[in-house]
């Protein structure tokens, strides 16, 4: 079986056990502190909605760039051309998790 990973799908994985590690670790550290994780559990998800409704646009990007990795409708190093800008194009440097950089130029 051909099982061929980029450079996108990779990156993906280590930032999410990077943020997991970290998470877990804060927590442990918490509760070593003798703080209550319940209690700061509760305000996380308080504070996660109220960065929600200030950050929809980042949100709304963040969830974008998550659709690219998921659907990989291109990949680093293809050409890619806009349908709503036909000025728009280019070859794809970095799929990231809150834009995709592109560089304008010839095939």
């Amino acid at each position: 079986a051909d099982v061929r990973v980029d450079k996108a799908q990779v990156d993906t994985i280590s930032r999410i056990a990077t943020v997991i590690a970290a998470a877990i670790s804060v927590l442990i550290s918490f509760d070593t502190l003798g703080i209550n994780i319940q209690t700061v559990l509760a305000f996380g998800g308080i504070g996660g909605v109220a960065i929600g409704f200030a950050g929809r646009e980042i949100i709304s990007n963040f969830f974008s760039g998550f659709m690219i990795y998921v659907t990989r409708p291109f990949t680093v190093g293809e050409w890619i051309r806009s349908i709503e800008n036909e000025d728009l194009d280019g070859t794809v440097e970095e799929i990231g998790w809150y834009m995709t950089r592109g560089r304008k130029g010839d095939k």
